[in-house]
């Protein structure tokens, strides 16, 4: 039977985003305490997963902007429905070093798994010092190293015997909380507080399990995107053969389960 296609970025979105992204954007927003009212800059936001909640407790008063680099992302960040009453929302394709507002634009700046990939650190928070307002505040969730993240360094190794790189390991950039305490502080921020947080994430139907975790990975993948569709769906189709044990392995109650491990930091400007 011949599949229907699917981007990267809606597989990330249906995929992901209910088993990963969506738990991890609640335990980031109780954090940050969004208010009704708030302005609110979501860096890095994907297809919109905190977006969109920050935007439903901040409210018909408040102003929300997803901010991200990816046209793909943020073209199927538009395409799903807000639910009222919520905040208005703006998308934006921009860098998060170089950020296209004015100074003291926002309350609250919330950056989900992304500074990890920022080339400059250093120069996004400063940009954040810059658009916040006195007394504002920056919810960071950022994936912890891969001491703590053994599985991840395992999925990673049989991905990069096909790929010929290490493809998940940039995004568990910090196993060091003092690292990300340095760079808050360095920016003009003021650090509030430092958590490290563990959550499973429970993945269903493991028989494609594999195929979709590779397939909403691969727009991040540098050897995917010279692929025409055949030529990816072999590639995705083999990968996924050779996961196959390690999923079965992490299987229970028909759903594949994943630990994760994140810093969540919060920090307010002076």
């Amino acid at each position: 039977m011949e599949r229907v296609q699917k981007t990267p970025a809606h597989v990330y979105q249906e995929y992901f985003v209910p088993a990963v992204f969506g738990p991890w954007a609640d335990e980031l927003l109780i954090r940050a305490t969004v208010s009704e009212g708030d302005r609110v800059l979501d860096l890095g936001c994907g297809t919109g997963v905190v977006t969109r909640r920050a935007a439903k407790i901040a409210g018909p008063t408040g102003r929300v902007t997803g901010l991200d680099f990816s046209p793909a992302m943020l073209a199927v960040a538009r395409e799903i429905r807000n639910d009222p009453p919520t905040a208005e929302i703006v998308w934006i394709e921009g860098s998060a070093d170089e950020l296209p507002f004015p100074d003291a634009s926002f309350d609250l700046v919330t950056a989900q798994q992304m500074l990890q990939f920022v080339p400059d650190r250093a120069a996004m928070l400063r940009e954040v010092h810059r658009v916040l307002i006195a007394g504002g505040r920056i919810a960071i969730g950022v994936w912890a190293g891969p001491d703590v993240h053994p599985l991840h360094v395992e999925i990673d190794a049989i991905i990069a015997q096909h790929v010929g790189q290490s493809t998940l390991l940039a995004g568990l950039a910090f196993p060091d909380a003092g690292v990300l305490t340095t760079l808050i502080e360095a920016s003009g921020l003021r650090l509030r507080s430092n958590q490290l947080i563990a959550k499973d994430a429970h993945f269903p139907n493991p028989a494609t399990a594999a195929r979709n975790f590779v397939l909403s990975s691969s727009a991040g993948i540098p050897g995917f995107r010279q692929l025409d569709v055949a030529e990816r769906d072999r590639l995705i189709d083999g990968i996924a053969a050779d996961l196959d044990m390690l999923i079965q392995a992490n299987t229970a109650d028909d759903e594949v389960i994943i630990p994760w491990t994140a810093h969540i930091v919060i920090a307010e400007k002076g």
